[in-house]
């Protein structure tokens, strides 16, 4: 790997790991358009590292408040919790029959079209009053969607907030939500990777990773930026229609036999 790569899929990291437009789409579309090989595990697991260090900066004013303890923060603790379990459970026994959907871009193409259908429903409630309570059904059920997001096309944050919003919850407590939950769901695939890739932590290549984990970070925070202010305006059908277009234009070109 050279520096010009890992600037390039540090900024494909940083700006569609939080976007719902999913990553793992546009790397499997990536890969195949331009014949890249597949990222080292190690390198994969510090882009990955870059966002999750992202979205903790992002959220810490938040996290602060939660690690006060009070009673409002222990509920949103035990609703994170409860989330959690169902995406562990379906990424551990599905994980490796969602890996061979990877090998091709139809599935990506089309898991895309869902996330713009839920993406496009979402935008439509989040205009109307939301605020139903925050139970331990719909934080299980976002759980449970999450876990269905580790299939490439389904973006996991388009997926997360737009169920929340559906089951009624407010634009604000979704966007929060979700990307709280994401915490410690990344924490676990990366540190899974790693260990499956038998990575060392230091790589002789590890200069050459620098620039792509800072380019993830750096445009993962503006990326969370730009979508909280598209959710705050109840105008993020421009995602909607992105994947779309994308999963229509790839399955497009896949049938007439040009990608």
């Amino acid at each position: 790997m050279n520096i010009q790569q890992s600037l390039f899929l540090g900024i494909i990291q940083g700006v569609t790991e939080f976007l719902p437009i999913s990553s793992s789409a546009h790397l499997v579309f990536f890969q195949h358009f331009f014949r890249l090989k597949e990222p080292p595990v190690l390198f994969d697991c510090l882009l990955h590292f870059s966002t999750f260090l992202a979205t903790i900066i992002f959220f810490w004013t938040k996290i602060k408040k939660i690690l006060s303890f009070n009673s409002e923060e222990i509920n949103l603790l035990k609703l994170i919790f409860v989330a959690s379990l169902p995406t562990g459970l379906i990424g551990l026994t599905f994980g490796k029959i969602f890996e061979k959907t990877f090998a091709t871009v139809s599935y990506p193409a089309f898991f895309l079209l869902i996330t713009g259908l839920l993406l496009w429903i979402a935008e439509k409630k989040s205009s109307q009053k939301r605020n139903k309570p925050k139970d331990m059904r719909n934080a299980f059920f976002i759980g449970f969607v999450q876990g269905i997001a580790l299939l490439p096309g389904i973006s996991r944050s388009g997926s997360t907030i737009s169920t929340g919003i559906i089951l009624g919850w407010s634009p604000t407590f979704a966007f929060e939500f979700s990307f709280l939950l994401s915490l410690p769901a990344i924490f676990g695939v990366t540190l899974i990777k790693l260990l499956e890739g038998n990575s060392l932590p230091i790589n002789k290549e590890l200069i050459f990773y620098l620039p792509g984990m800072f380019f993830a970070f750096l445009f993962g925070l503006f990326s969370l930026k730009f979508l909280c202010y598209r959710l705050m305006k109840h105008n993020w059908r421009i995602f909607s229609y992105y994947c779309w277009f994308l999963g229509f234009t790839v399955l497009i070109f896949q049938l007439l036999g040009n990608f």
